[in-house]
């Protein structure tokens, strides 16, 4: 029996003495109070207890340092806002505790930082644009006081499986985990950390920025007959998404809207006569990109995209071949175009060409060949970066390749290497 009751203590020491190693340091008190006491401890797990009615946040937090912390912020009656990057990249926090009287929470305020739960107040109305993207949040309940939610406020939130939503909100709605706008005609937010397929309502007509952004289980998507509107960022980091089919009444798609994906083939219907910036970055997959008949603002040749004003936009990563020439009428190059081209040995440009965005061979590792015609008049930054070109050398004497680079305004000045 002696033994029985030992041996209860001793393991009943050790939990404690555990329980104590990881146990988080409360601080508590004003701002100075708390400035006195982090200062003073060696303590790296600490617990803020902030009691100044409204406190300077960003303060806090750059004071806090490199210790990991909680904040408490419940006492403070006045702090109706939580600025926004306050906590941008600060992975040292862990969680939040917010006030009764909290109404906003600013854009990117909690933007890749270490927070892991959000328990969002009553009095809550507005929630800006990507304030808690790229979290580790793994659950959620909007107020049914929020009538603000901004763009990717939740995108790349790879542990979150589905958003829930008080009754009674006037703005919004949730269907299967998927939050929409109450009227039915926008895709506000699909949990990243949500997975199979999904068929988008027939009642969409816009997928807002960063919607499906980071959604890494995401394994096929269907897009409502109705869509006009592809936000941008929208699909980017679905890595599981192979395939996707545009109906022919969306008109505009937004920057990054499909990067990083494993799309292999995508048709642009010709009813889209807008594509924000590199569309298709990062989507190394990609094969061919086709343009359907009747398009008035783009056209595809050989599976390669361009602009009707002669801006070639994006020459597919994973398409076949080691060399291309770039078409005759072809006056600019956008950013981007041909990065992570790895198989492309040599581009050949034609006279007429005056432009070249930035990165615009990025990471093409085995391209060795690509002279700049003399027409050319402007070099994007790092345009080559990653490549053999600028050691064998064919650049022009007047490119800075750690900078946009312009040719002189005399033709004859043009002397290249």
């Amino acid at each position: 029996m002696a033994w029985k009751i030992f041996k209860k203590i001793a393991t009943l020491f050790f939990l404690t003495q555990v329980a104590c190693l990881f146990a988080w340091t409360r601080l508590e008190g004003t701002f100075d109070e708390l400035k006195t006491a982090i200062e003073s401890t060696n303590d790296n797990e600490i617990e803020l207890v902030v009691s100044d009615k409204n406190p300077d946040l960003k303060k806090i937090s750059d004071l806090v340092g490199s210790k990991k912390f909680k904040i408490d912020l419940s006492s403070c009656s006045e702090l109706t806002e939580i600025p926004a990057r306050v906590f941008y990249s600060n992975t040292n926090l862990e969680s939040v505790v917010f006030p009764t009287s909290l109404s906003k929470i600013g854009n990117r305020a909690f933007d890749l930082s270490g927070i892991k739960s959000v328990d969002l107040p009553k009095s809550l109305t507005e929630i800006g644009d990507f304030a808690f993207s790229r979290t580790q949040i793994s659950s959620l309940t909007i107020p049914k006081s929020v009538s603000k939610i901004g763009l990717g406020a939740f995108a790349f939130c790879k542990n979150l499986p589905e958003i829930k939503l008080e009754d009674g909100n006037s703005e919004y709605k949730c269907e299967d985990g998927v939050l929409f706008t109450k009227n039915g005609l926008t895709l506000v937010q699909f949990p990243a950390g949500k997975a199979g397929a999904m068929e988008i309502p027939k009642t969409v007509i816009a997928i807002s920025s960063g919607a499906f952004e980071g959604a890494e289980k995401l394994s096929a998507v269907t897009l409502s007959p109705v869509l006009l509107r592809i936000g941008g960022y929208a699909f980017f980091g679905c890595i599981k998404l192979k395939e996707i089919e545009i109906p022919d009444t969306v008109t505009y798609i937004g920057q990054d809207a499909f990067g990083q994906t494993s799309i292999s083939k995508i048709a642009v219907p010709k009813s889209v006569i807008s594509l924000g910036s590199k569309p298709f970055e990062g989507a190394l997959s990609l094969e061919e990109i086709s343009v359907q008949d009747g398009n008035v603002a783009f056209n595809s040749q050989d599976g390669v995209l361009f602009s009707a004003d002669g801006t070639l936009i994006r020459y597919p990563p994973a398409k076949s071949g080691s060399e291309y020439s770039v078409p005759a009428g072809t006056k600019k190059i956008a950013s981007f175009a041909f990065a992570d081209c790895t198989s492309l040995k040599s581009v050949t440009l034609p006279d007429g060409t005056l432009v070249f965005g930035k990165y615009t061979f990025r990471n093409d590792s085995a391209l060795a060949k690509s002279a700049i015609p003399t027409s050319t008049m402007e070099i994007g930054r790092e345009a080559f970066w990653g490549t053999k070109v600028k050691s064998s050398g064919n650049m022009p004497q007047w490119y800075d390749s750690n900078k946009t680079s312009f040719a002189p305004i005399n033709p004859q000045e043009i002397d290249a290497k």
